[in-house]
């Protein structure tokens, strides 16, 4: 790797073609040759590499690519731009992903108890008891059956499992657009903010570098957008900062967009207004598997209200507000659905949420409820649901992978729901995220604290469910 740091230094010193072109040979033949150790390895050490040493390699190989698609506007490069970008972005998650769709398609005993020994280290590492005798007795756990699967497997692993470093065909995603169709992947190396515009019918990779001045900006105008700000009050600066022209004129009325780093902290939705159909995705690989997707989900629909007459009414309190707004929320979607099942109140429990997830003929779930992000520790998003007996249960994002769910559509009509910890190289920890990883295709989440009534007027909660 350091022999194509020189030869770009040296591009950049001199602008010699020939030293872009040997920069790049020398990263196209690290990252083969992770994918040949791959084959003979475990995969969680060919991430290692990804997520430690290789954030610094998969950025050069992203700004080689980028220089080398100017100057030839050869596609080919595009399309090895979003080998670097999509691995630096999600790496981590598409292990969580690859581990939890193994096991709950195959109903290996083993992988299954793979995911409930992962949710457990993720829970004693979240509660800061990393070393304890619990944590190293599942570590341990887990080690043990890795081995065990390992020998019963045998080290070679084939062309379709390469779930964490295989990216999506950018033709194969193109001729399933339709003509009012773009996908925006936006990738943030440093200052430098990359736009890779996929359309069915061409593709463009643009690149803009911003100043410090304009990052610090909108830091603190997002920062005000997420405490109190109304969406769009702050619009014209970040427009002018983050979406510049060169990026609008590339839009087309249906967009899904793939944010990166400080992108994670903004619903771009509410920049580019209601003439835009805005969706999200993690990466690009979500988005081929979504075309391609032959899984079958039921046709119940289950709803959730934090609150309902009784609990507002009532003299027990919880340590959170009452939310009046959920329950008008949850009836004005049932209202939409007739036979949904509708959980309020003291019926809204954690419990009755996990049968409702769990169930293969449910297709959407409607979660009108409390949700905490801490961004000081990736793990700690969570929503509350109630108890039967009036007290609060919560549900963090990873708990998630320990049930096997048929569930497409989600909505999380609830406080920072879409907001989490970013780390390079393992993407935006949420719990939109977690519900992803598990096979949901549609996910509605907000980055922001929300209002009571804000599922009333622009919010887009109860028009995306009649949509």
């Amino acid at each position: 790797m350091e022999r194509a740091k020189i030869y770009f230094e040296k591009y950049e010193l001199n602008g010699n073609h020939k030293d872009i072109y040997k920069a790049l040979d020398y990263l196209v033949t690290v990252d083969q040759k992770m994918i040949d150790e791959y084959k003979v390895t475990d995969e969680q050490s060919i991430l290692q590499f990804y997520l430690e040493s290789g954030v610094s390699f998969l950025n050069l190989g992203m700004e080689a690519t980028y220089q080398l698609y100017v100057l030839t506007k050869d596609k080919k490069y595009a399309q090895q731009f979003l080998s670097y970008s999509d691995k630096k972005k999600s790496s981590l998650m598409y292990r969580d992903k690859q581990m939890t769709t193994l096991s709950h398609e195959k109903s290996n005993t083993e992988n299954e108890k793979l995911i409930q020994l992962n949710a457990t280290i993720k829970e004693e590492m979240l509660n800061g008891y990393r070393g304890n005798a619990r944590f190293n007795l599942a570590v341990q756990k887990y080690m043990d059956i890795e081995a065990k699967l390992l020998k019963k497997k045998g080290k070679y692993v084939g062309k379709d499992d390469l779930g964490a470093l295989t990216v999506a065909n950018i033709r194969e995603v193109q001729k399933k657009l339709d003509d009012n169709e773009v996908i925006l992947d936006i990738s943030q190396n440093g200052n430098d903010i990359y736009y890779l515009f996929i359309k069915n019918e061409s593709l463009e990779l643009k690149k803009i570098s911003l100043s410090d001045s304009d990052l610090n900006t909108a830091d603190r105008y997002l920062s005000g957008m997420q405490k109190k700000a109304k969406p769009g009050l702050l619009s014209d600066t970040l427009d002018s900062i983050l979406l510049p022209n060169l990026v609008q004129t590339s839009l087309k009325k249906n967009v899904t967009i793939i944010p990166d780093g400080i992108f994670h902290q903004l619903a771009l939705s509410s920049l580019l207004g209601e003439k835009y159909n805005v969706s999200y995705l993690p990466a690009l690989k979500f988005k081929e598997k979504e075309k391609n997707s032959e899984n079958k989900s039921g046709t119940k629909v289950a709803i959730f209200a934090f609150s309902d007459p009784e609990t507002i009414e009532s003299i027990r309190r919880t340590t959170l507000i009452e939310l009046p707004g959920t329950y008008k929320e949850s009836v004005a979607v049932q209202k939409k659905y007739p036979d949904a099942q509708l959980f309020t109140g003291y019926r809204a429990t954690k419990k009755n949420f996990i049968k409702a997830y769990m169930d293969p003929e449910t297709e959407y779930i409607h979660l009108a409820v409390h949700g905490i992000a801490n961004s000081s520790k990736k793990e700690d998003i969570k929503l509350y649901f109630r108890t039967s007996s009036g007290g609060l249960d919560s549900l963090f994002g990873f708990e998630l992978l320990r049930y096997k769910s048929s569930v497409k559509k989600i909505v999380l009509s609830a406080c920072e729901s879409g907001k989490g910890r970013y780390i390079e190289g393992e993407g935006n920890y949420t719990l939109a995220r977690y519900f992803m990883i598990n096979g949901a295709t549609e996910v509605v989440s907000s980055v922001h604290l929300l209002a009571d009534d804000s599922w009333m007027g622009n919010s887009g909660v109860i028009r995306y469910v009649v949509r």
